[in-house]
Order: structure tokens, then sequence, then C-alpha cells
């Protein structure tokens, strides 16, 4: 029924990242953006800092790719 929870999953690595955008793509997919202080988990090519972190789905929340945008070192 509607509202009801259709897949839940947990993006990221030890360290305090967070999602500040969730946009629907065409392929009915996610595009997830926000910022990323881990270098461990799923977030690739970070550099210990506030990077900024994008995320691709697919339609189920499986991960396609993920990038880290950055290159302060902490």
């Amino acid at each position: 029924s509607q509202g009801d929870t259709v897949w839940s999953e947990k993006y990221g690595g030890s360290q305090n990242d967070m999602a500040l955008s969730v946009k629907p793509t065409m392929s009915y997919g996610y595009i997830i953006s926000g910022a990323a202080w881990s270098t461990d988990g799923d977030v690739h090519n970070n550099h210990g800092c506030d990077d900024y972190w994008v995320i691709k789905l697919d339609d189920i929340g499986d991960t396609l790719w993920t990038q880290a945008f950055g290159g302060a070192v902490c």
C-alpha cells in the first residue's frame, strides 16, 4: 500500500557521511549527493575530509557506482 517501505539500505563508511539530496533518474534509479568524511566502506577516492560524494543506485537500491570529489587532506 502507499507509504510502505520498498527497500532500505545504508551507504557510507565509518565516519560522518550524509546525504543532502536524493533524486530519481530516468532509468528508475536514484542519484544521492552529499558529503563524506569516510575513507572506507563504499566511499571511494575520499581524502578524509568533507569531500562531495555522489552515489548512483538502481531501482532496488543496489550501488551502481560511487565517487568522492575533493582533495583537501586533513
